[in-house]
């Protein structure tokens, strides 16, 4: 009776649908902006950019992001990380269905990209540093 019970319940795990909506991905790039306001130093803007599944009914993009910078040569972190950055603004990326004639049932594509950027100064570093999101 046991076995039977087991065997069911294994059964009716196996038939139920599982499915994750979340953070699908992103990504962190920089742009240098110039000389810092002191010597030896440099400014630089960096930019998260995450991606989040539009029919998502789970996570939203958060309001703030924390970046965090760490210095390569001893995995310290810079002098004020990490640093908070708030959303600056969100836009969808969606592909028009139908435009794909050779795909039957083609699934809905639709991606939100949330934008985080950061002016931030650095000592120049010839080893360079680490920059760093987690949710």
């Amino acid at each position: 009776m046991r076995k039977i019970l087991l065997l069911l319940s294994l059964l009716f795990v196996a038939l139920i649908g599982a499915e994750a909506r979340h953070i699908a991905g992103g990504e962190i790039f920089y742009e240098y902006l110039g000389p810092g306001g002191s010597p030896g130093t440099s400014q630089y803007r960096i930019t998260l950019r995450l991606f989040r599944d539009c029919q998502s009914s789970g996570a939203q993009l958060d309001q703030q992001a924390s970046i965090a910078i760490f210095n390569k040569s001893n995995n310290q972190a810079v002098p004020g990380s990490p640093f908070s950055t708030n959303l600056d603004r969100i836009e969808t990326i969606q592909r028009t269905t139908g435009s794909l004639p050779c795909i039957i049932n083609e699934p809905l594509v639709c991606y939100q990209m949330g934008f985080y950027f950061l002016n931030v100064t650095l000592a120049d570093n010839a080893q360079g540093y680490w920059v760093a999101y987690q949710r």
